[in-house]
């Protein structure tokens, strides 16, 4: 270990140590910065908005958020725009995300409620509108593939079939943009012993 002495400045022949590259009296190094506009510093919300999608979202799609970014005056104040993290791409970080075997769902949405970032969507059609829907779809495998993703469950077809109501049918969709691959979804239907999602390779 270098041996260091101490710097006493009242001392008449002291001499400062050279801590780095300036010398003393030499200007400081100046960086030039955009600054933030105005309305966004006046919490004007929808300035605040159009900046964080151009500035920050932006950043982040180009992967240089966390070297090129400034300190954001909206997170300093614990203000993030509501709806942005619809822009956020994470398609990228998984690589496997969830796929439904429909004939073992059950329509109970847990792993709807579970998804931490909200990339699952579950949805029931009432049975004739969609028969509607996938008769305008002229190949007949394409038809029989999105016809594959709806099933038949007791809570949304035979349940309201009992009551004399029109059954629907049941899907679950994956958002491949907002899922990270966490598997929460899969873990908690399995946990339910359903077993309806398993992780796939994307591809």
């Amino acid at each position: 270990m270098a041996e260091v002495t101490p710097f006493d400045p009242y001392e008449a022949d002291a001499e400062e140590p050279e801590l780095g590259t300036k010398t003393r009296g030499a200007s400081k190094e100046s960086h030039e910065v955009q600054l933030i506009p105005s309305g966004v510093l006046a919490l004007d919300v929808q300035a605040y908005v159009d900046d964080f999608n151009a500035r920050v979202i932006g950043a982040y799609e180009k992967g240089a958020g966390s070297h090129e970014l400034p300190a954001d005056v909206g997170v300093a104040r614990s203000l993030i725009p509501p709806g942005t993290a619809a822009l956020r791409d994470f398609s990228y970080l998984a690589p496997a995300i969830p796929e439904l075997d429909a004939e073992r769902c059950v329509g109970c949405m847990t792993c709807v409620t579970e998804c931490p970032d909200t990339a699952i969507l579950g949805k029931a059609i009432p049975a004739s509108r969609l028969e509607a829907a996938l008769a305008k779809v002229g190949d007949p495998a394409e038809r029989g593939f999105l016809a594959s993703h709806w099933v038949r469950t007791r809570k949304y077809f035979d349940v309201p079939a009992k009551k004399g109501l029109e059954g629907a049918l049941f899907g679950i969709f994956m958002d491949p943009t907002k899922c990270k691959g966490c598997a929460e979804c899969v873990e908690v239907c399995a946990d339910l012993g359903y077993h309806a999602l398993r992780m796939t390779p994307k591809g």
